[in-house]
């Protein structure tokens, strides 16, 4: 059984209140076996009701690399299909290892070149935790993708003030770090 934990509350009061967010997609391998048919990431195009028309949304998908998908774009009633069919796009897994730091990494770099004195700044990260870095950067790779993760792209992100909302996708008594 599949849980989506979602933070409905602090993304309603951010989303509806903001002017440019990102959404960052997990595609990677692990999350295949969480959510199979993808079911659970179509569900997420939920959030998307959420943001205000006149805002502007992203869409960044990560794995061992990342990739925007789509640039800041004005959010308006004709063209949300756009940012749903995206998202049902998104539950076809690309594999590979996960760094979620890449997604954010490549998030912010977005936002901090579009970002305006009086914006209100956010992204809404969508994946299933597992942090499995690149082996071939050693035994430890896990550690140190957790490292700078926690010390290096989250402080950056506290810096500019940027909130990450976040939806879980675990299977029943599955822990993530």
């Amino acid at each position: 059984m599949l849980y989506i934990l979602f933070q409905l509350l602090m993304i309603n009061e951010q989303l509806t209140a903001a002017t440019r967010g990102i959404l960052i997609i997990d595609v990677s391998g692990s999350l295949s076996r969480v959510d199979e048919e993808g079911i659970a990431r179509a569900e997420a195009t939920e959030a998307l009701c959420f943001v205000v028309e006149g805002s502007q949304l992203g869409m960044v998908w990560f794995a061992e690399t990342s990739t925007l998908k789509q640039p800041l774009t004005v959010v308006t009633k004709d063209n949300r299909t756009i940012f749903s069919q995206l998202m049902r796009q998104s539950a076809l897994p690309q594999g590979g290892y996960t760094e979620i730091g890449i997604g954010l990494q490549e998030a912010l770099k977005v936002l901090q070149q579009a970002k305006q004195p009086e914006d209100r700044l956010w992204v809404l990260l969508v994946s299933d935790g597992e942090l499995n870095a690149d082996e071939k950067r050693g035994e430890d790779s896990n550690l140190k993708a957790f490292n700078q993760l926690f010390n290096e792209i989250v402080p950056m992100y506290k810096e500019e003030g940027i909130p990450i909302h976040t939806i879980g996708l675990l299977q029943q008594d599955e822990q993530t770090f």
